[in-house]
This record gives C-alpha cells, sequence and structure tokens, in this order.
C-alpha cells in the first residue's frame, strides 16, 4: 500500500525479492491468508480488525514487511505517530535485513519521513527523504514526485525555500513534480 493512499488501494501480499536474486522462501500461506484478509478489512474501512489481521500475519512469517508498512499507514491516519514511526522502521528493518531489492524500501522511508515532518521533527525527516529520493527513479516512479514535493516542503518549513525552489526546478525533477497534484501529498494518509 502506498504510503499517501487512501485505504482502497491496499494491494495484495508481493513475494520476497533480493537484491541478489538469491532464492527466498515463499510467505507462509498463513501469513498471506491474514494478510489478505488484513487488505479487504483495510479496504473495507475496518481498521482495527486490519489492524489484527496485519499483526496475525506478522506472527505468522515475520518477514511480510508490507504489512508492517500497512500498519504503519493505519497509525499514520489514526495520528497515533509513535506506533506509525515503530512500523514503518519495522518495514525498513526487514527489508534490510533480508536483503531485499533497495526499491522495497522505498515506500516505508518516505512514509516515516512524512510521520516525522507531521510531528515537526525535520531533522530526522530529512535523511531519510534524501535515501527514499537516491533510491527512486524520476522517469518511472509514481512516487518520486510526492517524495520530491515532501522534502521540497520540509525544505521550506525549515527556512530553506531557495533550496526547495532550486530542487523543484531541475528539470527532471520539476517536470515529476508538474505530473503530481497539487497540494499536500502525505496529507491523505495522516489526515491532516
Amino acid at each position: 500500500m502506498a504510503a499517501w493512499a487512501e485505504p482502497d488501494s491496499a494491494t495484495k501480499v508481493a513475494e520476497p525479492a533480493t537484491s541478489d536474486n538469491a532464492p527466498q522462501k515463499k510467505y507462509s500461506a498463513e501469513a498471506v491468508a491474514h494478510y489478505n484478509r488484513a487488505v479487504d478489512l483495510h479496504q473495507q474501512g475496518f481498521l482495527n480488525q486490519a489492524i489484527v489481521e496485519y499483526k496475525l500475519a506478522i506472527d505468522a512469517d515475520s518477514r511480510v514487511e508490507q504489512a508492517w508498512m500497512n500498519l504503519g499507514n493505519i497509525y499514520a491516519a489514526q495520528l497515533k505517530y509513535a506506533e506509525a514511526e515503530e512500523a514503518f522502521q519495522k518495514s525498513i528493518d526487514i527489508c534490510r535485513q533480508l536483503h531485499y531489492k533497495p526499491g522495497r524500501q522505498l515506500l516505508p522511508l518516505f512514509a516515516l519521513a512524512s510521520v516525522y515532518c507531521a510531528q515537526g521533527k525535520y531533522a530526522q525527516a530529512e535523511p531519510l527523504y534524501k535515501r527514499a529520493l537516491n533510491l527512486s527513479d524520476a522517469d518511472h516512479d509514481q512516487s518520486y514526485p510526492y517524495m520530491l514535493h515532501g522534502y521540497a516542503e520540509l525544505l521550506r518549513k525549515t527556512q530553506r525555500a531557495a533550496e526547495a525552489d532550486k530542487l523543484e526546478q531541475n528539470p527532471a525533477k520539476s517536470q515529476a513534480v508538474e505530473k503530481a497534484p497539487a497540494g499536500d501529498f502525505y496529507s491523505p494518509m495522516l489526515n491532516h
């Protein structure tokens, strides 16, 4: 589920993919069943029940980083920032520990940065935005304009508007920003 998406855009579980193409054991059937049930509940707006199912998926197979990601999205939407931070960090940690492809960290990095920004924790958010932007592909990644905008907003909130303007004036990046809808790109997730 994308960090800034509405609950109806949750997706079914993706299998592990490592950066070195080493074979990975598939997620357990029990974890997949709980995760998919959680996604269905999440999409229907039954967030508390979805939380229970995501946690059951994690209990069944600790490698399901998407369950942590979606838990973080729910907690962020509920303004439970400490829980959201923990969930997004766990998703990032799993990706690192299991050597998943670096791009798999993109959304939890962006989501964690957004949660930090929502709390005014700009010093913690900035390196995460930078890492996410470095992992992202301006031409092919749908999340790139949102991350770029989020980072530019952080720069403006920390009295660095000139840096934000320069960032957005980069031709590849400014073109991506133009494709994105106007507004606060992480607000649907954070409800503010």
